[in-house]
């Protein structure tokens, strides 16, 4: 955006000028998860944290693939202790994810990374504690048989 508020050089905008074209700003960068935050610490607003955005399959009923891209970015397993850490710090005991496909977790392609997930898990059970407890998989989709290295749906 320039100093005046303009939006229009921002990447990955569509809009009309002002003779009604559709003018496109172009592809936006992919920025890493880690980047951002999972919740507002400032607020003390909690919620399910997205680990994985994108999706490989490309599936013709979800949006997923067309929003964010056919492929993954994964938020990191340092990236998501530090946000286990937070929780708990706050009196947070329970700690939920966001993900198309939670068995994708760590993987770049259809195969699942089953080492990523089981290092992801530990790392989030160590840090919400003996008293915590960690979902994985609580929607229905995350668990899909895509997500376990199944080409049928």
């Amino acid at each position: 955006m320039d100093a005046a508020g303009d939006p229009t050089g921002i990447p990955g905008l569509a809009y009309r000028d002002a003779t009604g074209t559709v003018v496109r700003t172009g592809r936006p960068e992919r920025r890493p998860l880690d980047e951002f935050r999972g919740f507002s610490l400032r607020w003390h607003r909690f919620n399910a944290l997205e680990i994985t955005r994108g999706c490989v399959f490309s599936c013709r009923f979800c949006q997923t693939p067309f929003m964010f891209s056919a492929r993954f970015r994964h938020r990191s397993v340092a990236n998501v202790r530090w946000h286990v850490d937070a929780m708990r710090e706050r009196g947070m005991r329970d700690v939920r994810f966001v993900t198309p496909t939670a068995l994708s977790y760590g993987s770049q392609t259809d195969e699942a990374n089953l080492d990523a997930v089981e290092e992801l898990l530990a790392s989030c059970r160590e840090g919400i504690g003996p008293d915590g407890r960690v979902f994985f998989g609580s929607f229905p989709s995350e668990m899909s048989r895509r997500a376990s290295g199944s080409t049928s749906t």
